[in-house]
């Protein structure tokens, strides 16, 4: 069975739909990632709240259990940004790569791909990636 092609989104509305997503200060008082944070059991990037010592997960493209930053120039390909957008944003002239591009991500996690087509959620692109 072929695998399903990966979900683009911008990072702030995949954190509306992921599930994991919530805001520890409204929740808890607990001042971590200016409220971004994740609740998913296989989030690595924590910060140790000092008052109470509860870890609290912080919701970053590149620490996410449900996928990874895609690079800019793959958004470029996929129409998302434009080659002006990407290299304003996302190219560094010195080495001449692109950046990834942190306001994105790709979700990679079949099961929520699937939880967020059920949904209606198609995303701004898909990847075969």
């Amino acid at each position: 069975m072929p695998s399903t092609p990966d979900l683009i989104m911008e990072l702030n509305d995949f954190a509306n739909h992921c599930g994991y997503f919530f805001n520890a200060c409204m929740k808890d008082g607990i001042i971590a990632n200016n409220g971004y944070n994740c609740s998913h059991p296989d989030q690595d990037e924590t910060v140790e709240d000092e008052d109470s010592g509860e870890s609290v997960g912080c919701c970053y493209c590149w620490s996410c259990p449900l996928g990874y930053p895609p690079n800019a120039k793959d958004l470029v390909d996929c129409g998302i940004l434009s080659e002006e957008d990407a290299r304003a944003d996302y190219f560094d002239e010195l080495s001449g790569e692109y950046f990834s591009a942190v306001d994105y991500i790709v979700v990679s996690d079949e099961d929520t791909i699937r939880r967020l087509r059920e949904a209606g959620i198609t995303g701004l692109a898909v990847s075969t990636n």
